[in-house]
């Protein structure tokens, strides 16, 4: 496992670095140089738990997996999923969003079944098997399935989404997944009331806002550095111009050109891979 600490103020292409990390379920950190101690013990405290680790997620047959599958993910059909994770730590969390398929049917259930297989290799070398299944009730009553959410879960399963969005190029989607999130967990907290955990809550939200707030900066930073295109046509030995106005060409709005832009911006790839490796855990945290 590659853990990544970088120093604040220090350019260290985390864009980059942060793939390894990535590749070998660890994390990726910026931290001001006071607090390195403090970040090396929280790391040395989470151990590898297992190793070669993957998880074969089932569906009902009505159902279908949602999004676009990540390079660690294959989908043998529309509802079966392969997620190959790695290594595994007490902090590991993995998650999937799913819908009702366009041929389901007549389903007419009170409840839907669930199955994680979890295949891993234990820290003596042994190599083990262990299957979860669960029935999750069904309602058609939109509030009272928002009322029912675990926060938790949506929040940690947004963030991540966000950032893999991102890191492709896709600001603007990243953006409305996070903000269309936020609203449900909105609806949510109504129904939930004094029942709700004010610090998960508070600290979803605030990663929410970092994440957009950084995705903001780099499309500010694009418009501002986004030259003009000017057509200039010739006709009968006169020079014509096209507006300022006219539509323009945005050269850094590419998927590639953007991770090329963000290598000089370590505060940004410091936030998508925190977004994109969250947990739990670390939602809390403001």
């Amino acid at each position: 496992m590659i853990n990544v600490v970088s120093i604040k103020g220090e350019g260290c292409a985390l864009e980059g670095l942060g793939t390894l990390a990535d590749m070998t379920s660890g994390t990726v950190d910026m931290v001001d140089p006071t607090s390195l101690t403090t970040n090396f013990q929280a790391i040395l405290a989470n151990p590898v738990l297992a190793t070669n680790a993957s998880a074969t997620i089932l569906l009902h047959k009505g159902l279908s997996f949602v999004g676009d599958l990540g390079e660690d993910e294959q989908k043998e059909n529309n509802n079966k999923l392969k997620k190959q994770i790695g290594n595994v730590t007490a902090d590991s969390e993995v998650s999937f969003e799913y819908e009702f398929s366009k041929d389901r049917g007549d389903m007419n259930l009170k409840e839907l079944p669930f199955q994680v297989q979890l295949h891993y290799t234990a820290r003596d070398g042994s190599k083990a098997l262990r299957v979860e299944t669960v029935m999750v009730p069904v309602t058609s009553n939109k509030k009272e399935a928002e009322s029912s959410i675990n926060i938790e879960v949506c929040g940690v399963r947004a963030l991540q989404s966000g950032a893999k969005l991102a890191q492709k190029g896709a600001y603007e989607e990243a953006r409305l997944v996070t903000f269309s999130n936020q609203q449900m967990v909105s609806r949510a907290i109504e129904g939930l009331g004094e029942q709700q955990d004010q610090e998960l809550v508070s600290g979803y939200f605030a990663q929410s806002e970092e994440l957009d707030s950084q995705l903001r900066k780099q499309q500010t930073k694009e418009k501002l550095s986004t030259p003009i295109m000017v057509q200039s046509l010739s006709t009968n030995n006169n020079l014509l111009s096209a507006p300022a106005s006219a539509p323009v060409f945005s050269p850094s709005s590419s998927s590639f050109a953007r991770k090329v832009d963000r290598y000089d911006e370590d505060e940004t790839s410091n936030t998508l891979w925190k977004a994109k490796c969250m947990n739990s855990k670390f939602l809390k945290k403001k």
